[in-house]
């Protein structure tokens, strides 16, 4: 079993990594990331693929104001501002082990 201090030790990432995974269009991000294994374009960022019955316009201003800068900046993704295209980040791994406990206990991603 983990010690208390090799937890407190990595603490920040794992904050980071739970506040990645506390949006819902920050864990389709993600979770896209993990079933396409690899890069994906600016076009799979839409309320359809997103799961979301949303203004299209009012969705594309949190992306691109809040949920992609927040996953860049966590280095959980490399987004590309220019054209829109998303790929995994350096430390994209870290999320890997939640999503794939989140993937296997279906009802609670909904």
């Amino acid at each position: 079993m983990p010690s208390f201090k090799s937890f407190t030790k990595h603490s920040e990432l794992l904050n980071e990594v739970f506040e990645a995974l506390s949006h819902e269009y920050r864990r389709r991000i993600l979770f896209r990331l993990v079933e396409e294994d690899a890069e994906l374009a600016g076009t799979f960022l839409s309320p359809p693929t997103l799961g979301k019955q949303t203004e299209p316009d009012i969705l594309s201003l949190k992306l691109h104001h809040v949920h992609l800068p927040k996953l860049d900046s966590a280095e959980f993704i490399d987004w590309d501002r220019e054209d829109g295209s998303v790929s995994r980040g350096e430390r994209f791994e870290a999320v890997v082990p939640l999503l794939e406990m989140l993937a296997e206990h279906e009802e609670v991603r909904r």
